[in-house]
């Protein structure tokens, strides 16, 4: 009985692993296409194409991983918003990225 519980909780685990994996995929993909559109020629077509190739691995990834058990695709969501939410703690907010002259409301 309790070997099932393990060997759940270590599919569970793996899961939470590859959602990770997804999001380090996704906001690295970002981050390279935010870094190239300034000195691009064309701006629109690699934000489109940058978006539709990130949403498609991480859509077919996702899909993949819980095909026929939600409990594993909800453990790869959970993996991929706590990158995110890593990432927003090493990196801080959008705004303070985005505009040089932002002040915290937090002082």
């Amino acid at each position: 009985m309790m070997s099932a519980v393990y060997r759940e909780l270590v599919i569970l685990s793996g899961a939470f692993s590859f959602g990770a994996l997804l999001g380090a995929i996704f906001f690295a993909g970002l981050l390279a296409t935010v870094s190239r559109v300034p000195e691009s020629k064309h701006p629109y077509l690699i934000l489109i194409l940058s978006f539709v190739v990130r949403i498609s691995i991480v859509m077919i990834g996702l899909y993949w991983i819980g095909v026929d058990e939600w409990e594993r695709l909800l453990a790869a969501l959970a993996g991929l918003i706590v990158v995110r939410i890593l990432l927003m703690r090493i990196y801080g907010r959008p705004e303070k990225l985005t505009n040089p002259s932002y002040e915290s409301q937090d002082d």
